[in-house]
Order: C-alpha cells, then sequence, then structure tokens
C-alpha cells in the first residue's frame, strides 16, 4: 500500500466524485489523517483540518468537532442520510447498548514506508442512520431545508440539530449486542463510558 499524501492521494473510489473533484483543486485542503481525511475550502478551512487524531477519528476531537463549533450546515447532495458522516459525532457519546471500543489498524506513513498502528477507536456503524435521518425529517421539518442542485434532490439541515436529535434517538432506537466484531481490530470491549476527550 502507498504512503498517503495529502496532495496526491485520491479520494477513496467508494466517497465518489465529488469529492475528488474538490481534493484536485487549488486552495483546497486536506487533514492528515491516513484512513478518514476531510476536505476543506474557504476561509475556515485550515482551521477545520489541522490536527486530525489517528484515534477516535469522527469525534468533536477532529474535523467535525470545528465544524460543530462553526455551527456548520450538513448538505445531503443527492445522498441519502445513510452516508452522513456528521451523525458519527454522536456515537461517541450516545450510552447505547452494544456500545463497543476496540483498537484498529491504521496505515502510518514512516521513514521506512508504511507501517500499520493500531490505535484506539469505537466501533461505528452507519446502519440505522437512514431511520435516523428519517425520523429526524418526521420530528424536525423546520430545521430542513431543500432544493435540487443539477439531477440530484438534496436537504440541508443544522450539523447541531442533527447531531442534538441523534443525542436523544440513540439511546432510544439502537441496540447493536448482535454485531459482529469488524475484521481486522483487536481488544474490542464494552464502552460504557465516552473516550476521553470525545
Amino acid at each position: 500500500m502507498p504512503s498517503f499524501d495529502r496532495a496526491s492521494t485520491p479520494v477513496a473510489a467508494t466517497i465518489r466524485v465529488v469529492a475528488q473533484c474538490l481534493r484536485a483543486r487549488p486552495g483546497t485542503e486536506r487533514s492528515a489523517h491516513p484512513q478518514t481525511s476531510f476536505l476543506a475550502r474557504g476561509p475556515e478551512a485550515e482551521g477545520i483540518v489541522t490536527d486530525h487524531p489517528l484515534e477516535y477519528r469522527l469525534s468533536t476531537l477532529g474535523p467535525l468537532g470545528r465544524l460543530w463549533a462553526l455551527d456548520a450546515l450538513v448538505l445531503m447532495l443527492g445522498v441519502s442520510w445513510s452516508k452522513c458522516t456528521a451523525i458519527h459525532i454522536e456515537e461517541y457519546t450516545a450510552p447505547y447498548p452494544g456500545r463497543r471500543q476496540g483498537r484498529w489498524p491504521v496505515p502510518f506513513a514512516g521513514p521506512a514506508g508504511v507501517r500499520w498502528v493500531d490505535v484506539p477507536e469505537l466501533v461505528l456503524w452507519e446502519g440505522d442512520f437512514e431511520r435516523l435521518g428519517s425520523n429526524f425529517e418526521q420530528a424536525r421539518p423546520e430545521s430542513l431545508r431543500r432544493c435540487r442542485i443539477g439531477d440530484a434532490d438534496c436537504v440541508s439541515a443544522s450539523l447541531r440539530d442533527l447531531v442534538r436529535f441523534a443525542m436523544r434517538w440513540l439511546p432510544a432506537h439502537r441496540d447493536l449486542r448482535g454485531l459482529a466484531d469488524p475484521p481486522g481490530w483487536s481488544g474490542i470491549e464494552p464502552a460504557p463510558g465516552v473516550p476521553a476527550g470525545a
């Protein structure tokens, strides 16, 4: 596996073409996380992507936390709520049954090439994000804006409103006690508390 390079490593094919086009534009900033990098443009871009920790990558410790602090909007550009990365913020604090943590391998560029480093992380899951988002739309229609961009049906909402809704929704609706441990992880154990600083 080649070393991750913020300037030249392409966006994963599963993320699709919009992010890849943004990555290639001059002036786009990118976080240094080798598995879950974020892209940003504009006057706040550098502050959003700076200091993206290897551990707890989608918690408030990284770019999503900075977007929370900026009271950002989430725009679902022709995709469903199942693709809404911002919802992961609340997984780090919501006390739902079956919450687990462990160590997962992250490719890290070192002087001798790529080495794999096991970092602490919460076992994240987006399998119920579509239902969560649908319930959010029903409960908070005043928080949403809808439009079309090109051929895409789009919806936007306050990141804070969405995450606060998830704070109540996840403990009431999610139960991951029967979910299999993800492959490649080690030391998986229950995570009843909040990861330090997350």
